[in-house]
């Protein structure tokens, strides 16, 4: 059974309204990120508050490929010759570097 501790909480504004978010995590995981803080000077909620942020704040792939699938639909490209353009890049970067096909 695995059991979880509470390592802090976590008070942030939002719209004028104060949310507070209290993670529960397991021992082991608690364990980690303590030593990574305190290997690093920091207190374990900082590092996490760093963690949850750079999270909320990077990108996900579909974010990412959101204006390419966009374009290549506009554009009516299909499958196959999207798999057609990156064989030929694959082809042309294998060909410069000497590389034989597999």
């Amino acid at each position: 059974m695995i059991s979880y501790v509470k390592i802090g909480s976590l008070k942030t504004v939002f719209e004028g309204v104060t949310m507070e978010l209290t993670i529960l995590i397991s021992e082991q995981i608690g364990s980690i990120l303590q030593k990574r803080a305190k290997a690093n000077g920091r207190d374990i909620n900082d590092l996490v508050k760093d963690i949850v942020e750079d999270q909320a704040l990077t990108p996900t792939l579909d974010e990412l490929l959101a204006p390419v699938r966009k374009d290549v639909a506009d554009k009516g490209i299909t499958e196959n010759e999207i798999d057609d353009f990156m064989y030929s890049l694959r082809k042309k970067v294998k060909d410069e570097k000497g590389i034989a096909e597999s």
